[in-house]
């Protein structure tokens, strides 16, 4: 499993920053309070390393998830409320959840559990994956946790399936391996988590 943050931008001092072209090594400083959650970085340190995706407001579409830009970086400088980065490296999220190495153990089992779809839903995924090699969901719901799912998307790529769980700014997002759909996934997630 491979976690990454989302960084609001919006409203916060950064947004000039992230709607003009972000180029690695500049260096900008970020709220951890409002662009990421409520004291983000009151146990980070500086060398620390982040990786994150800015985002506006949660993309409608598989096209603008994918193209959003995936960052890596490195605190430089902290206070209790915001971190100073120097950004190491840029890409689109499609390109970086496509390429970064995932073992055979970081799979939807490792999860919390509040983030493993339901046996419906991922009836329907594996349904949509075998026909399509793709699903996208994004949820219409007012946000009642801070920790809920707001949007899957389900992608394969050549040797494997991978899945994006995104969440809020408060916790993290994840990105697993669906084992295989041969491995009959569904039926071993409804015994494990539902016992139906």
């Amino acid at each position: 499993m491979a976690l990454f943050d989302l960084y609001f931008y919006s409203g916060t001092r950064t947004e000039s920053f992230f709607q003009s072209e972000i180029l690695a090594n500049s260096k900008v400083w970020l709220d951890g309070r409002e662009g990421f959650f409520d004291r983000y970085f009151h146990n980070k340190s500086p060398f620390d390393k982040i990786r994150f995706v800015p985002i506006a407001q949660m993309p409608d579409t598989p096209e603008s998830l994918e193209s959003l830009p995936f960052i890596e970086a490195k605190i430089i400088e902290k206070n209790h409320a915001r971190a100073k980065i120097l950004i190491n490296s840029i890409q689109t999220l499609g390109a970086w959840a496509r390429t970064i190495s995932l073992s055979f153990a970081e799979t939807i089992d490792s999860l919390p559990e509040i983030l493993i779809p339901s046996p419906e839903l991922f009836s329907t995924i594996n349904e949509q994956i075998s026909s399509t090699g793709y699903y996208w969901w994004k949820s219409d719901k007012p946000l009642q946790r801070i920790d809920e799912l707001r949007l899957l998307c389900v992608f394969q790529c050549i040797e494997e399936i991978r899945c994006l769980f995104l969440t809020t700014n408060a916790v993290p997002s994840h990105l697993v391996t669906l084992t295989s759909i041969e491995d009959n996934d569904e039926e071993r997630l409804r015994k494990r988590y539902y016992l139906s």
